[in-house]
């Protein structure tokens, strides 16, 4: 007759009261590492993390399950695979899994911060059970003959997919997708099965990034997990997050628990801690969990060049508006040289007047190309193409779409064709962005046919329509009809 009392029974009984009858460890602060609950999430932080963390479940009472894991992540080909291995350990009371699991991940991008990842963990898995820690009533029992500890070994395998819209997070996974049933044989012959049931897990989350450099945010966390034979379990988090300085969060675990948690960072290095206050009848044999958990982030190249990038094009901007101002200048004081006429004084001021404008848009050029500009940004205005962007000639010379002379004033040109049906598909593409006022124009001493999109009497509206139109025009120009 069997007269062995193991405590994992009790522990056993106890957890299921709080409806955590899973065969997984629970955490409660996953939200630092995702992967641990989906594999689709290994690299998904963009640099090699480094994580170690212990938990120690219903503290007081004997055997109660204890889980200590190791992982490493980090990713590649600037975002598009994620590579992962993570170590498990359980142990509650005689009985022990330890588990090995490398995770491949592929990211489909859509954008930006957009993207589907498809991972894939294959591993093993090794299950202990030790007589030697059990409870004995008969120390005659046949059970206890032979070896006190067996173990089996077991392939391991796990799916999981995370579909991610900027904020949005949505994933699945599926841990012991093999289900696998290692058996233990006693020593006078009684099987002990193992049944590893294969789960089911959903994670829902949002990020609201909290400053411009999305270097801090809050985001409500929801998790549930199902397994064939157990009840449905599920978490609700809050979480404010510093990539600088730390976490705080709070999690409620179904029926089981209602969990704090705190982290702080420092030059690549965090720790957290997080505590479980038990609920229910749980609560009668044990009024707390503790979870510690360390990491080390080590920056990755493609992250730190963003970044870089980043501060680069702000510097950029400035220096366009610049160049802009300074283009401006630039075709005034042309346009005041055309109107001197034979004023010999006037003109030589305005052409040194020029020569100092044009000295000083080379330098900004220079500035711009020492910023990486040629690589980043396109269509800023240079010493040469500055004198492209205002033109002037008469009205006589040009005629609008029903031949008869256009009105004086300015028009900011978007293009020039010699044949007529570019012009005229130009002319529809840019009607079909929105720009419904866009003409035509032909100068007959050209003869080419003028895309424009805009036109103003006054000069300074049609200027501030080309600066608004470089981004999708870069040689837009204005034209000056007298």
């Amino acid at each position: 007759m069997r007269t062995v009392y193991p405590l994992l029974f009790i522990a056993t009984i106890l957890v299921s009261e709080s409806s955590f009858s899973q065969q997984l460890s629970l955490s409660s602060q996953y939200h630092q590492n995702m992967m641990t609950i989906n594999p689709a999430y290994s690299g998904f932080r963009g640099m090699t993390n480094v994580v170690a963390s212990h938990r120690s479940m219903l503290t007081g009472v004997a055997g109660s399950p204890q889980t200590t894991y190791l992982s490493v992540e980090g990713e590649g080909k600037e975002g598009k695979i994620g590579l992962a291995f993570i170590g498990f350990h359980d142990q509650t009371d005689i009985l022990s899994m330890s588990s090995g699991m490398g995770n491949f991940v592929y990211n489909a991008k859509f954008g930006d911060n957009s993207g589907l990842r498809l991972g894939l963990g294959v591993g093993v898995q090794n299950f202990t059970v030790d007589m030697a820690k059990a409870k004995v009533i008969d120390f005659n029992d046949p059970i206890l003959f032979g070896s006190l500890s067996q173990n089996r070994t077991a392939l391991n395998g796990e799916f999981g997919a995370v579909l991610h819209l900027k904020g949005f997070q949505l994933g699945v996974a599926v841990p012991q997708l093999l289900s696998n049933n290692p058996t233990i044989v006693a020593s006078n012959d009684d099987i002990l099965n193992y049944n590893t049931l294969r789960h089911f897990r959903g994670s829902l989350k949002y990020d609201i990034d909290l400053n411009d450099s999305k270097s801090a945010r809050l985001y409500p966390l929801f998790v549930v997990r199902a397994a064939n034979g157990a009840p449905v379990q599920w978490d609700v988090s809050g979480v404010i997050e510093s990539d600088k300085i730390g976490w705080i969060g709070v999690t409620y675990h179904s029926t089981y628990a209602i969990a704090f948690s705190a982290g702080v960072r420092y030059q690549g290095f965090s720790v957290g801690y997080a505590h479980d206050f038990t609920l229910g009848a749980v609560n009668l044999y044990s009024r707390r969990s503790s979870e510690l958990i360390l990491s080390y982030q080590i920056g990755n190249r493609w992250k730190e060049q963003e970044g870089l990038n980043k501060k680069l094009q702000k510097e950029l901007e400035r220096l366009e508006e610049d160049l802009e101002t300074q283009g401006d200048d630039l075709e005034r004081l042309e346009e005041d040289l055309e109107n001197q006429g034979d004023d010999t004084e006037a003109n030589e001021e305005l052409l040194k007047k020029q020569k100092e404008l044009e000295d000083r848009i080379k330098e900004l050029e220079k500035s711009k190309a020492n910023s990486g500009g040629s690589n980043i940004t396109n269509g800023t205005p240079t010493a040469e193409s500055v004198r492209n962007t205002f033109r002037t000639a008469q009205a006589i010379d040009f005629a609008d779409e029903n031949g008869a002379i256009p009105p004086k004033g300015f028009y900011v040109v978007i293009g020039a064709f010699g044949v007529e049906e570019n012009a005229i598909n130009w002319k529809n593409a840019s009607i079909a962005k929105g720009n419904t006022n866009t003409k035509l124009l032909y100068n007959s001493n050209l003869q080419v046919r003028e895309v424009y999109m805009y036109y103003s009497p006054d000069r300074e509206p049609a200027m501030l329509e080309r600066r608004k139109q470089y981004a999708e025009y870069p040689t837009v120009w204005v034209q000056k009809l007298e």
